[in-house]
């Protein structure tokens, strides 16, 4: 059976998480405004470095 692109392994198993956990904690980021108001470029890298964690963290343990 042919596999499609959403299908594949690094699209379900990294981008699709990662892209959903930046763009909650991003938009929590934006509307609680905890870094302050006008933060909208470090929010945005604090989401990315959370999402990354987060996602680099569970990959690992799948593969295993």
């Amino acid at each position: 059976m042919e596999t499609t692109i959403f299908q594949h392994p690094v699209l379900v198993d990294f981008i699709l998480p990662f892209l959903l956990l930046f763009f909650i904690t991003f938009a929590i980021l934006e509307k609680l405004k905890i870094l302050g108001d006008d933060k909208t470029q470090v929010n945005a890298f604090v989401a990315g470095v959370i999402a990354l964690i987060f996602v680099g963290a569970v990959f690992p343990k799948e593969i295993v």
